[in-house]
């Protein structure tokens, strides 16, 4: 078990999670759905690796790391599908996925060494 505050990789999925939170209360209404599932696809990134953290061995913490990877994927689906409905500036989606893909990289990367470690 380890204190997941101390991971770059959470901190900087939490900070983007937070922003991404509170960007979509500013959608119109009429697209609620899209935004809880943004909202809540961002906030589980760096939920995954909390949990993971609170594990007990290197295996689990890597199947939340991997579970992290996969809730960026959607996440940076739903951003496209925001995108793609002009609900967030082209700029805004574009540094955004460009922080979704070095958070993807850093949980790639973090996950092969626990996985190296568990050897």
């Amino acid at each position: 078990m380890q204190d997941f505050r101390r991971l770059q990789v959470w901190a900087r999925a939490h900070a983007l999670g937070l922003e991404i939170y509170q960007e979509t209360f500013r959608w119109p209404r009429g697209h609620g759905a899209l935004a809880s599932q943004t909202r809540r696809a961002a906030m589980s990134i760096a939920a995954n690796i909390t949990e993971g953290c609170g594990q007990d061995g290197a295996t689990e913490f890597a199947r939340y790391l991997n579970v992290s990877l996969a809730t960026a994927a959607e996440a940076d689906h739903h951003l496209q599908c925001a995108a793609d409905l002009a609900l967030i500036d082209r700029r805004l989606h574009a540094g955004w996925r460009a922080e979704l893909t070095e958070i993807r990289r850093m949980l790639a990367v973090l996950r092969q060494r626990v996985l190296e470690r568990r050897r």
